[in-house]
């Protein structure tokens, strides 16, 4: 099945991106936000072809637990839309997740 994922930080701006264009996931040094990186082949090196970058406000020094969470979701959760922060909504797949701090999509995956 395909799964995609699912952010938003307002009522207009919401993108659902494939989950297998997931290529980076990495905490920043203070150890509060989480950048998720996309690109349109689905795989590739760190950095190589990024489309799309999403970051994640999360709780201090819960990146780990945050990205395991992704992680598991995408591997064995159920469902082809796993909404990861939704901030209009107030709706996060995990409670370390506080809010969607940016987005930058390069090009439409």
């Amino acid at each position: 099945m395909k799964k995609y994922l699912h952010f938003a930080n307002s009522t207009s701006e919401i993108h659902f991106v494939p989950a297998s264009s997931l290529v980076e996931m990495e905490m920043d040094g203070s150890g509060t936000a989480l950048d998720l990186r996309f690109n349109s082949q689905g795989g590739g090196a760190s950095g190589a072809g990024v489309e799309a970058e999403v970051a994640l406000t999360i709780n201090d020094n819960k990146g780990k637990e945050v990205m395991e969470a992704i992680a598991k979701e995408i591997r064995i959760g159920r469902e082809p839309v796993i909404t990861i922060a939704d901030d209009g909504n107030s709706d996060y797949l995990v409670s370390d997740i506080t809010a969607v701090s940016g987005m930058t999509l390069l090009r439409i995956l």
